[in-house]
């Protein structure tokens, strides 16, 4: 349900388009939701909004390694059209140390990222160096993390826009973030985040799946394969006592 769960760093991404936030850096290394007893190759979704006086579809391919890891992904707006390429690289199949991203821009091109990925010797991500298609380093993440590998401190280009820290509740299983400028001034919060999504509480019920079908906003349905992978899931937005159906997403799996 990653789709669901998005934190902004306002601040620096407005100074930074690309970014990497404290939020991203705990999920980095994230399997891909989904049933693991079938190794899957590929996954081909479709997402349909539905906003007040229209509709909007886009189209998504993944492409997953044997440990359910996203190796590839390509996305493509509603007339067929690609507008974002994404490479990953593994070792062991699990820890990302290389990145490739394309993304087309209107009226300007294609741009190209490449990332590398540096990690201590616990395997807990230190650091990040992006680099433009010319090789020439264009910007630099360093993370200092607590015990368990989770940072505590963000800091892109050496705290050059601001820098983002860190507090965890392991308890209650949530974490909060706070974001500084470079004069070490708060400029924003976000606090009681969530640190495992799939642990439910009050307002977040799963169903027998494992796949979430409440939360406080919305609520969902679901169509499944005989793997128990969901094929067709369809959003609906809770206003007042009513639920208007707002986003509808359909998955078309190929197993190896």
């Amino acid at each position: 349900m990653r789709t669901f769960y998005q934190i902004t760093f306002c601040f620096l991404l407005i100074n930074s388009i690309q970014a990497q936030n404290i939020f991203s850096a705990i999920h980095l290394n994230d399997r891909y939701k989904i049933k693991q007893e079938k190794p899957v190759e590929k996954i081909e979704s479709t997402t349909t909004f539905y906003n007040t006086y229209s509709t909007e579809k886009r189209k998504e391919i993944t492409i997953l390694n044997s440990k359910f890891h996203v190796l590839k992904e390509e996305r493509y707006n509603s007339d067929g059209e690609e507008i974002f390429k994404m490479e990953n690289e593994y070792q062991f199949d699990s820890l990302q140390i290389g990145n490739k991203t394309t993304r087309k821009i209107p009226l300007i091109g294609s741009e190209v990222i490449k990332s590398s990925f540096e990690y201590d010797s616990n395997n807990f991500l230190t650091k990040i160096v992006k680099r433009n298609n010319k090789n020439q380093i264009t910007e630099t993440v360093n993370f200092e993390n607590d015990e368990k590998g989770n940072p505590i401190l963000l800091k892109i280009n050496d705290g050059e826009f601001g820098f983002e820290k860190a507090t965890y509740d392991y308890k209650n299983n949530t974490y909060s973030t706070f974001v500084y400028n470079a004069d070490n001034e708060l400029k924003s919060s976000d606090k009681s985040i969530r640190l495992d999504f799939d642990i439910p509480t009050e307002d977040h019920i799963f169903n027998e799946f494992g796949d979430l079908i409440e939360s406080k906003n919305f609520k969902f349905e679901y169509r499944y394969d005989k793997f128990g992978n969901w094929t067709k899931q369809i959003r609906y937005k809770i206003v007042g006592k009513n639920k208007i159906k707002d986003a509808e997403f359909t998955r078309k799996i190929t197993y190896k």
